[in-house]
């Protein structure tokens, strides 16, 4: 806990990452809105924003400051990933 602002901070991630994760977590309605958004907040592209994202998704450390979005966000890019394997027949 920070003395002088009387908040918490997470050990082990830094401000910048705690809201990268905290921005992949938010949901939005259309795929325009939130790319422009990763633009203005973080000056990034989209996939560069998502290449941040999936990087912290295995960080045990973000984990620990933020376990329920982690899982949230792992549950999700596993779904994505089982939907683009390709499928066998027979």
């Amino acid at each position: 806990m920070s003395e002088a602002s009387g908040t918490v901070r997470p050990v082990g991630i830094s401000e910048a990452d705690q809201a990268v994760l905290k921005f992949a977590g938010k949901r939005w309605l259309h795929l325009g809105a939130q790319e422009q958004a990763i633009h203005d907040q973080f000056g990034w592209s989209p996939t560069r924003f998502w290449q941040r994202v999936n990087g912290l998704l295995d960080d045990p450390e973000a984990y620990l400051a933020e376990p329920q979005l982690v899982k949230r966000l792992r549950r999700i890019r596993d779904l994505r990933q089982k939907d683009r394997a390709p499928r066998r027949v027979g």
